[in-house]
């Protein structure tokens, strides 16, 4: 009847207003969470023409949103570099459908309305509304974050006193800069440097003056080298030089020789006016060694040939301070044992009063009866004995021995 129909026509006339009533109040609702969103979220229609501009877009780029609608994407926040990968990435989805970077989350720079370039956090998805394509940006500002990065990355590679690569950077750098040297086949020369009496200026002076010390040492060792070399600090008062691309090795010989004429010009710390020098040992690659510890172990043995030839000079690595040193490590662990085992000796160097003709004195000297060596004299262990700690436990010994042999005397 007509009445049904009426009805029927009515009933979906209602269920017709409540499926429109439902999609505005859902749009509401999106737009609702756009305009309150923490991330800025661009809209762009398949011209690349920004249709939609939130808040908080507004914050992060500048833009009002009646300046930024109608503007071109390209022309508003995206940097020059990316210009043309932009307009091809559009170009390619509308033809093809498939994107790049849709639907995933990339880092990216994005440009500020007043030309500075900030790092973002950037996702695009895609809406087709009948035949024509919208695209919506999601752009998160990880500016801080970035800073934060950062940070962390320079405290675990950069001295925080010095400003130098540290230990750890020093490890990479060394492990890069060989790589590429054994590439291309170019020699590269390590330089490991070591301050001379730096603990007693520090104990004399105080751990202030100290760093202050180190400070301006690591600015002299800096301007002494190219920018493309590397200068660590290793810690202490050790620092290491990376030279690398060296065209001709008699180069090392001169820059090093700077380096040592820089650090014995006087240091003025606040009152104070120091002088300082320093022992260098140099290793070269690969001609000393290919592997990178045995280079820093190459390097520090020829910094400690320089030492004993005495001090404020620099020594090339050769294999016979290799044969040195293992012979040095084996004494050091001879040595550990020796005063348990009762190798020590004590001899008496008499001294003797010469109006009388009479023995005055004695003077206490040691020596070590090695067990494969014989007796070695105490000029070869007595510096490794206070290198490790031993030689308390040594002096106790001989001062106990002396005292008991004079009262038997």
């Amino acid at each position: 009847s007509f009445n049904e129909m009426a009805d029927g026509f009515n009933a979906m006339l209602e269920a017709r207003k409540q499926v429109e009533r439902a999609l505005l109040e859902s749009r509401e609702r999106l737009s609702a969470v756009i305009e309150t969103s923490l991330d800025a979220v661009v809209q762009m229609d398949a011209e690349g023409v920004i249709t939609s501009w939130n808040p908080q877009a507004e914050k992060i780029f500048g833009w009002a949103r009646e300046e930024a609608v109608g503007r071109m994407m390209h022309e508003t926040i995206i940097p020059p570099q990316y210009h043309e990968a932009h307009m091809r990435g559009l170009k390619r989805f509308l033809a093809t459908g498939k994107g790049g970077i849709l639907n995933s989350r990339v880092e990216i720079l994005a440009l500020h309305r007043d030309g500075h370039e900030f790092p973002v956090e950037l996702s695009i998805t895609s809406v087709k509304t009948g035949d024509k394509y919208e695209f919506n940006g999601f752009i998160h500002d990880i500016t801080n974050r970035k800073k934060a990065e950062d940070l962390i990355w320079k405290q675990a590679n950069f001295d925080k006193l010095t400003g130098l690569p540290n230990r750890h950077m020093f490890y990479d750098r060394l492990a890069q800069e060989t790589r590429k040297a054994g590439r291309a086949s170019l020699t590269l020369a390590l330089l490991y440097i070591d301050l001379d009496r730096f603990k007693e200026i520090n104990d004399t002076l105080g751990h202030h003056m100290g760093d202050i010390l180190l400070v301006e040492t690591a600015r002299r060792i800096s301007a002494c080298v190219r920018e493309t070399s590397t200068v660590a600090h290793l810690g202490g008062d050790e620092f290491a030089v990376i030279l690398a691309d060296l065209d001709e090795v008699s180069r090392v010989d001169a820059l090093t020789q700077n380096i040592l004429h820089e650090l014995v010009e006087p240091f003025r710390l606040e009152s104070e006016v120091v002088y300082l020098s320093a022992s260098i040992g140099i290793t070269l690659y690969p001609h000393d060694a290919t592997e990178m510890e045995e280079l820093i172990k190459n390097a520090e043995q020829a910094m400690y040939a320089a030492k004993d030839a005495g001090r404020n000079r620099f020594s090339y690595f050769t294999p016979s301070m290799q044969q040195a040193a293992q012979a040095r490590l084996k004494l050091v662990k001879d040595l550990r044992s020796a005063l348990a085992a009762g190798q020590f000796r004590v001899y008496y160097q008499p001294i003797v009063e010469l109006a009388t003709g009479r023995i005055h004195k004695a003077e206490a000297l040691i020596r070590w009866q090695h067990p494969a060596r014989g007796l070695v004299n105490p000029a070869e262990f007595i510096s490794l004995a206070e290198e490790t700690g031993l030689i308390t436990g040594i002096g106790d010994w001989v001062f106990r021995e002396a005292a008991h042999r004079a009262k038997q005397w």
